[in-house]
């Protein structure tokens, strides 16, 4: 058989046809022969058991030197780089960008950039992690995205003038300023970002009246911008978290509401860039005490090492914390500076179940005597105003003795559950 060589393996291609066919094996036939020939240019070479150690480092260090000038271009730019330089494109950037494209199809607010031709082999933006797209938006710059889902990908291109704040000015449009940050499953992702209504519709007594006491009370605080943060305590259904929606909503339109997943399990650096870069006003950490009651002493420590970074990253920035207990809670967090106010919800007294009871008749559509509402209401003593709601449901679709009976089914599980506490 004869030795293979470039030119004979170039000389096989050009002779078969249909050339359009062939293209791609021309290409990997020519470096396999490449290669080839190369090892056996190098065979002679390799260091053996019989040389010396001094002969063997000398020997390997000629080998990657020539390894070096034989691979076919290597000096010459990729095609990351001729693109980056062509649009003038960073590498690296905050990963949370690209899961914010995502999560809200941001895609669709921007034009698709047509890839420049070169008489080279480069025909498309591609580097070792597979293909990018180019986009461009007239107020926020070109960014690149990787089509391929691997760890690198979760990071974009941007070019020099691209501006966060644009992109999160999208966001607060689409999501009428209430963004939930939980963390991702994903190992490649940091947060997932959806957009959550205010609850509206809600029923609670006096507290709405003590609300909008508590708003005009801190409100000089806010206007001379000063760092606040607050804790909403009391039992599920008491509309704590109701409550401190409308808190927020008070002073902005730009909300972060977090899980308390997302507050530990991500880093202290992104979380700090997520705030900063999205301009919000307000971040909202939703149950926090499901977060405190599972850590020890130093998983305290670091919590409230990092709620001084938050409360710190931005000027004026309000933080809400809701809680259904404090039992958990380090003494060092209850205290101004770490929380500055706490506004408590508790069991509606009988006054204001008749409040919450005639509100959500009206809310619901339901007609209840006020005979037939003193009764719930004055039977009903330890259920919240989420029960309550439930109690003129059941009465909308069957009558208000299956309800007074329902009435007495909650109190009679709720006291059992508080006997086994």
């Amino acid at each position: 058989m004869d030795t293979i060589t470039i030119e004979s393996v170039q000389a096989f291609i050009e002779s078969s046809k249909p050339q359009s066919m062939l293209s791609e094996a021309k290409a990997t036939l020519i470096r396999v022969a490449q290669a080839l020939q190369f090892i056996n240019g190098i065979k002679n070479d390799l260091p053996t058991k019989d040389d010396s150690k001094l002969t063997s480092a000398i020997k390997v260090i000629s080998l990657v030197s020539n390894l070096l000038a034989k691979i076919p271009d290597h000096n010459q730019p990729s095609a990351m780089e001729k693109i980056s330089k062509a649009f003038n494109l960073r590498e690296k950037f905050n990963p949370s960008i690209m899961d914010i494209i995502n999560d809200f199809n941001l895609l669709s607010e921007f034009r698709r950039v047509e890839m420049p031709k070169s008489e080279d082999e480069h025909k498309s933006f591609t580097d070792q992690y597979g293909k990018v797209s180019l986009y461009s938006h007239p107020d926020i710059g070109v960014i690149g995205l990787r089509d391929s889902l691997s760890e690198v990908s979760s990071y974009i291109l941007h070019s020099v003038d691209f501006r966060p704040d644009s992109i999160w000015g999208l966001v607060w449009a689409k999501t009428d300023g209430c963004v939930d940050v939980q963390s991702s499953p994903l190992q490649y992702k940091t947060f997932r970002f959806s957009k959550y209504k205010m609850d509206e519709g809600h029923q609670f007594g006096s507290a709405h009246d003590r609300i909008e006491e508590f708003i005009e009370k801190n409100r000089r605080f806010i206007s001379l911008g000063y760092e606040r943060s607050y804790l909403f305590l009391g039992p599920p259904g008491s509309g704590k978290t109701t409550m401190s929606q409308r808190f927020a909503r008070a002073y902005s339109r730009k909300i972060l509401q977090f899980s308390p997943d997302a507050i530990w399990s991500v880093g202290d650096t992104e979380l700090i860039r997520l705030i900063q870069e999205s301009s919000a006003e307000v971040i909202l950490i939703d149950e926090i005490d499901k977060l405190i009651q599972n850590m020890n002493s130093h998983g305290h420590g670091q919590l409230l090492a990092r709620f001084e970074k938050l409360r710190k990253c931005r000027p004026g920035l309000i933080t809400i914390f809701t809680a259904n207990s404090v039992r958990r809670f380090p003494d060092a967090m209850l205290r101004p500076g770490r929380i500055d106010d706490i506004i408590e919800f508790s069991y509606p007294v009988e006054e204001d179940r008749i409040k919450i009871l005639t509100g959500y008749s009206d809310v619901i559509g339901v007609q209840l005597g006020d005979d037939i509402i003193s009764k719930i209401a004055k039977i009903s003593d330890g259920l919240t105003g989420a029960w309550l709601k439930e109690v003129v449901l059941q009465v909308k679709v069957s009558d208000p003795e299956s309800a007074c009976s329902l009435v007495e089914k909650m109190l009679r599980y709720a006291r059992g559950r508080n006997e086994e506490q």
